[in-house]
């Protein structure tokens, strides 16, 4: 699947080696994506310099506190957001996608199944802009 040329992913990751080779994967696939470390202090500005069309949130070691990254993320902007984790225990993943995720995948995932997830929330999220800009002309 390849992605239109201009989506762009900003991945925020608890392991830069890792999300490293994601960002390469997404870049062979059309898209343009940068790597950035979760810091807390710094992650809100860092979304907002970049205004990405979809966040991927790739918590290789959250040390239990996904569903607070993926709250403190979410609060930022309404971004479509992916969570990576190899957590796979429901109560978790519940909560994660209570916090706000818009999609949670089991690591290790396969690239087909992350591009099928991201593709899915970039069409709804450029359908939904386009129903905005619709009523916004009216």
């Amino acid at each position: 699947m390849k992605a239109a040329l201009l989506t762009t992913i900003l991945i925020i990751s608890t392991d830069h080696k890792p999300a490293q080779s994601l960002r390469q994967t997404l870049e062979a696939n059309g898209f343009l994506a940068d790597v950035r470390a979760f810091n807390p202090d710094k992650t809100p500005t860092e979304i907002q310099q970049h205004n990405p069309d979809l966040i991927v949130l790739d918590l290789y070691k959250s040390n239990g506190k996904a569903p607070e990254i993926c709250a403190a993320v979410r609060s930022l902007n309404t971004t479509p957001l992916v969570v990576l984790s190899t957590t796979n225990a429901p109560d978790v993943i519940a909560k994660i996608l209570d916090a706000g995720a818009d999609d949670y995948l089991i690591k290790p995932v396969s690239n087909q199944m992350l591009l099928a997830s991201i593709g899915k929330l970039t069409r709804r999220s450029s359908h939904n802009q386009g129903m905005l800009g619709a009523v916004n002309r009216d």
